[in-house]
C-alpha cells in the first residue's frame, strides 16, 4: 500500500544479505512497525548495545533509538515495514 493508492498506509520490504550491515537514516523508520520476516536481525543502539531478534519479532527501530542494522547470519534477512502514510 502506497500513499499513491490513496491508502494511510505505506509499506515495504528491505533484505539485508549474510554479513551485510546497514546503517539507520534518519527519520528512515519514524513511526513504522517491523517484522521480521526472515532470519535473525542483530540491532545497535545509539548507545552502544545491541540486540537480537528474530523470525516473528515486531520492533518499533525509531523508539529503540536504532543505528545500525547487521546480519550476522548465514542466511538473509528480511524487513517488512509499516506506517501511517506522511503525505
Amino acid at each position: 500500500m502506497t500513499a499513491d493508492d490513496d491508502r494511510p498506509f505505506e509499506c515495504w520490504a528491505v533484505r539485508i544479505g549474510p554479513g551485510e550491515e546497514r546503517p539507520i537514516v534518519p527519520d528512515e523508520w519514524a513511526d513504522a512497525l517491523v517484522v521480521i520476516k526472515s532470519g535473525d536481525l542483530d540491532v545497535e543502539c545509539e548507545e552502544g548495545g545491541h540486540q537480537t531478534f528474530h523470525r516473528g519479532d515486531m520492533l518499533a527501530l525509531h523508539w529503540l533509538r536504532a543505528r545500525n542494522l547487521a546480519n550476522l547470519g548465514a542466511d538473509g534477512v528480511e524487513l517488512v515495514a509499516v506506517r501511517r502514510s506522511i503525505r
